[in-house]
């Protein structure tokens, strides 16, 4: 499941992707814990970049935390099919590495001018 936390006034939105790990798992419950709503989406939309991508988009998600191999499927859905988030503000990853050319290729999309990008792989695991 991914969860899609949207916090509500003068705080950030967030979403966060478990893909079933143990790490993401502690880190998406901790943030359905937090004041908002949670929407709960099927795991199939974890490995459908689009359908993810939309979610993101339609709930005016600000931070995503999300780990690599899934943002890369989100990435490659939103080259391919010129998809923009412009509420995105933050990307956080954990869990595992990032590719940097995974990061190359999300600023030449500009698919989230204003996103900044924070690796937090390494901090606990």
């Amino acid at each position: 499941m991914v969860a899609v936390v949207v916090i509500h006034r003068r705080t950030a939105r967030r979403a966060v992707v478990n893909d079933g790990r143990a790490g993401s798992m502690a880190a998406s419950a901790m943030r359905c814990r937090m004041p908002g709503r949670c929407v709960l989406v099927p795991g199939d939309a974890v490995t459908d970049g689009v359908t993810f991508a939309e979610v993101v988009r339609r709930e005016g998600v600000t931070v995503l935390n999300i780990v690599p191999s899934v943002f890369r499927r989100l990435l490659s859905a939103v080259i391919d099919n010129d998809l923009h988030l412009p509420d995105l503000r933050q990307v956080i990853f954990g869990g595992e590495a990032i590719d940097p050319d995974d990061i190359r290729r999300w600023w030449v999309s500009s698919t989230a001018p204003r996103a900044t990008l924070h690796s937090m792989y390494g901090i606990t695991e």
